[in-house]
């Protein structure tokens, strides 16, 4: 998938876990940061220095797409919370946490949905559908849509139960 469409649909399930402004910022980032492995791509590019030993070493959709990698963010997001919680002497909350494991999760099952990916890496296995470069750019282009249409339909009825101007204010505050 593009990285609109992780970055999309990592806000969407960071939103879920994570009801604000921070889980939607949050689940965006986390949505597209295990494409970090791919030098020629958008999130590869910006950290090169990452980027090309990480996919020298073990390639794409490998390591960086494993059940392993999103639990090790899940935890370093917990510790850095907790650090954070205890520094500005703020309540600690796993939220975040949760919001960065749901939209690496559905980076995952994007990739599978338009080819392989090693789940279980270190395990070379890969999971996942094959499918021909001209069908995943219409595949991408399909659930981008089916995505913004139900982000719009979470901001309106949402908005109208004033939770996303709430949660904007306490956020901000």
């Amino acid at each position: 998938m593009l990285r609109r469409t992780h970055s999309l649909a990592g806000a969407i399930s960071g939103y879920v876990v994570c009801p604000n402004l921070a889980g939607i910022l949050i689940g965006s980032l986390a949505g597209v940061i295990a494409d970090v492995d791919e030098p020629k791509g958008s999130v590869g590019r910006s950290m090169l220095l990452i980027s090309y030993p990480l996919n020298r070493a073990v390639g794409h959709r490998t390591f960086t797409h494993s059940i392993l990698f999103s639990s090790l963010l899940f935890v370093f997001t917990l510790v850095i919370t907790a650090i954070a919680s205890s520094m500005l002497h703020t309540h600690f909350t796993f939220e975040f946490a949760w919001a960065v494991l749901a939209s690496t999760g559905s980076h995952i099952l994007l990739d599978m949905l338009t080819g392989r990916v090693a789940v279980f890496w270190p395990s070379k296995k890969k999971i996942g559908i094959k499918m021909p470069l001209s069908m995943y750019f219409i595949v991408d282009k399909a659930f981008f849509v089916c995505l913004a249409l139900s982000s719009i339909f979470v901001v309106f009825y949402h908005w109208r139960e004033n939770t996303i101007v709430s949660s904007l204010l306490a956020w901000l505050q």
